[in-house]
């Protein structure tokens, strides 16, 4: 649906915020892009790889911010989605990309 970091950060918003933590993702993130690397992609270091998913992990608050916003949210739409976004954003500095606070 989107650029590769995009489509794998997206599903992590949508489950309880417990169930993916910062080395959990980390974990996948590395897996993922290990991938990549074996299937020939040169010249994307994993900091790089890490900061495009700080982006995407931004990116994707939209969804989750929308439906709190919409009066009906349809049955199929996981409640607090919001919560686990924003618990992954805090936990991967994201906000810090939006020039607000700094650790």
């Amino acid at each position: 649906m989107g650029p590769a970091l995009w489509d794998i950060s997206f599903p992590l918003m949508w489950v309880d915020p417990d169930c993916w933590t910062r080395s959990t993702s980390e974990a996948l993130l590395r897996r993922y892009h290990a991938g990549l690397e074996a299937g020939g992609v040169r010249g994307y270091s994993f900091e790089t790889c890490r900061e495009d998913f700080r982006a995407a992990l931004l990116d994707n608050l939209r969804a989750p911010i929308s439906q709190l916003l919409t009066p009906q949210v349809p049955l199929d739409v996981p409640r607090g989605a919001h919560r686990a976004a924003m618990a992954l954003i805090e936990a991967w500095d994201a906000e810090v990309l939006l020039g607000g606070r700094t650790r």
